[in-house]
């Protein structure tokens, strides 16, 4: 074994400096040898005492940084070739990959942890799943649930239904994926569009500046209309409860028709920042979500009474007096205003009229959120399913799963039913602006808003949970 001593005075008559160059140099001579042999540390030793003698005369005022820089450099110089070969295997090091050990926690098999990590892992409460290949802490007689089967807002749910049939209703539910999908027909500029307004709404600060901005946009729009505000009295509790009953009606009614997608009544705004502010983890949330969600549904009805305030104040307090003479009749007021809400209603369908017809491409799916081009789908996909399952499965199982995607075909386009026609929706909308304008006229603004308030809750409350799903027993 090399040993040697540190003390300058007995290395190196010519001092400290040079005493600290002369180890460096050793230093770099043994990390520079192939492999540490007792030939090598001889060939070493001798090599250090040869630079010693050479430097015994030194005196101490050679002991300067320049020394050292040429002692370093003599031992760099001889042991060139043992440098490229220490960096050569140090990037081979580098570059080749090596196996990687697996972590516990993620181990593929229970043979890749070692009984003391397996210990520690059961000590802290897991235990190795066989079935899915990793340690986890729930319990045997506990089975993960299945994935849920959407498409957009729709959901299947399923029953009792055996490994093949659930299998055929994964892939039934990806052809209507696909061709959801497919049927959109988005751009680069109105898919960047999409993300930033869905950016937007799940920020923090966006429900108390649309709350605020409502408010503001309501009180100014009352203060210089021509309608009186009204006040809290049996007048203005009669007429809103009262005109509650026809509104509340009717919206629920829209509610329902539009099953499997977003209801057109204009609100669709205020629920999905509630859906933004309760942690929703989409934008829009799923219905089935929203109906079993009592932050949500406290929410929506609390938002909708403060967005109304605009709304009430805009087309009661502003509009509706426009229609009425100095000295007419109030129903003339009534009349204009059902007709500017009826005619704000009918916007959308128009539009896709018009496009249909100026375009040569198909209907966007957008406008329906794909439920025409699923219905389709579905029939399709039935019809041909046992050709479809014979090239892969045999023939018992291929019979059970065409026959169980033709339930399901079947059941899909009975729950999700077209829209109803726009004269449908333009009638429920009259019937609601008409009832708001004529507790309006009869007690105040704030008769027409406790109106809206009124449908907001019954909405909220009627509204069927299952109104998006797709049940198959």
């Amino acid at each position: 074994m090399l040993t040697c001593s540190l003390e300058p005075q007995k290395l190196w008559p010519g001092g400290r400096e040079l005493a600290v160059g002369k180890t460096l140099a050793l230093i770099v001579r043994l990390l520079c040898l192939h492999s540490v042999d007792p030939g090598s540390l001889l060939r070493a030793k001798a090599d250090f005492q040869k630079i010693s003698s050479q430097r015994r005369g030194c005196g101490r005022s050679e002991c300067t940084t320049a020394s050292i820089a040429r002692v370093l450099s003599e031992a760099l110089l001889v042991n060139m070739r043992r440098i490229a070969a220490c960096m050569l295997c140090t990037a081979t090091a580098l570059v080749v990959p090596r196996r990687a050990t697996p972590t516990p926690r993620y181990a593929t098999s229970a043979r890749d942890v070692t009984p003391e990590q397996a210990e520690k892992m059961k000590a802290m409460g897991f235990r190795w799943d066989e079935e899915r290949r990793t340690w986890t802490r729930r319990p045997a007689d506990v089975k993960k649930p299945p994935k849920p089967l959407r498409s957009g807002m729709r959901l299947l749910k399923l029953g009792d239904a055996s490994p093949d049939e659930r299998a055929a209703a994964e892939v039934f539910m990806e052809r209507l994926r696909t061709a959801r999908k497919a049927s959109f027909r988005d751009t680069d500029t109105s898919t960047k569009l999409s993300k930033f307004l869905k950016y937007c709404l799940s920020q923090p600060a966006t429900l108390p500046v649309f709350a605020v901005a409502c408010v503001g946009l309501g009180v100014a729009a009352a203060a210089n209309g021509g309608a009186e505000v009204g006040s809290i009295d049996a007048t203005t509790l009669t007429c809103g409860l009262a005109a509650g009953v026809p509104v509340a009606a009717a919206r629920v009614a829209a509610h329902k028709a539009s099953a499997g997608s977003e209801p057109p009544d204009g609100r669709a705004l205020e629920r999905s920042i509630v859906d933004a502010a309760t942690g929703s983890y989409a934008i829009p949330a799923p219905h089935d979500w929203r109906a079993t969600e009592g932050p949500w549904k406290a929410g929506t009805i609390g938002l909708a009474a403060i967005a109304d305030v605009p709304r009430v104040a805009i087309l009661h307090g502003r509009i509706q007096p426009t229609f009425v003479p100095l000295e007419g009749d109030a129903w003339l007021g009534i009349a204009g205003a059902a007709a500017v809400a009826t005619a704000i209603a009918l916007l959308p369908a128009a539009i896709g009229y018009v496009d249909d017809a100026l375009s040569d491409l198909p209907r966007d799916g957008r406008i329906d959120d794909g439920k025409e081009v699923e219905r389709e789908t579905a029939a399709r996909f039935s019809s041909g399913a046992r050709a479809f399952f014979a090239a892969n499965d045999d023939a018992e199982a291929s019979d059970v799963k065409a026959a169980y995607v033709s339930r399901l075909a079947d059941a899909w386009t009975t729950a999700f039913t077209t829209p109803p026609p726009p004269a449908v929706r333009a009638a429920r909308t009259a019937v609601e602006s008409t009832a708001a304008a004529c507790a309006s006229a009869s007690g105040g603004l704030a008769a027409a808003w406790l109106a809206n308030f009124c449908a907001a809750v019954a909405v909220v409350v009627l509204v069927d949970e299952d109104k998006n799903t797709c049940g198959v027993s």
